[in-house]
């Protein structure tokens, strides 16, 4: 039950709430914050919407596949990439990172690390992904950061992510 207050210094957040977004409850993934008070006998709701960082990283994607970007709002400006192999006995390590620089100010972070064994995890190539935003624009981005330990389980996180939203 969400605790409502007639004094407007006590805002209480709905943590026992649906997240409006992932339909999770209490997500760790902040989606929509929701605000509420009471001024007399009116009911304020104050909105401050959220972009999911999964909707950057699937735009990474789409450039990426040659595919047309699925959010007009959402577009690649620049990238910027750096590579770098290091050998272990008889296994090389390959790190890239690329910073995304998207239309609105927004730089995405994105490091992928693979060796040369091809060890397949859950039907899936193992690899280390990671996601962080490193500047943001005037939007609230999240999660800040993500990691995923195979290419699957990031593809389950964009689509799912994204299905929501549409």
């Amino acid at each position: 039950m969400v605790e409502m207050s007639t004094d407007p210094k006590n805002i209480s957040y709905l943590t026992d709430k649906k997240c409006e977004l992932c339909k999770e409850m209490q997500c760790n993934v902040v989606c929509l914050l929701k605000l509420s008070y009471y001024v007399g006998s009116v009911v304020v709701v104050l909105f401050k919407v959220m972009t999911h960082l999964a909707e950057y990283v699937a735009c990474i994607y789409d450039m990426q596949s040659n595919q047309e970007t699925r959010n007009d709002h959402l577009k690649i400006q620049h990238v910027v990439e750096q590579s770098e192999q290091t050998r272990l006995n008889d296994i090389t390590f390959t790190q890239t990172t690329k910073i995304y620089t998207f239309i609105d100010g927004t730089q995405i972070k994105q490091t992928i690390e693979q060796d040369n064994q091809l060890f397949e995890v859950e039907a899936c190539l193992e690899s280390w992904t990671e996601y962080q935003v490193i500047h943001q624009s005037n939007k609230n981005i999240h999660p800040q950061k993500i990691h995923f330990d195979n290419h699957c389980r990031e593809l389950h996180w964009i689509q799912y992510f994204n299905s929501v939203k549409n």
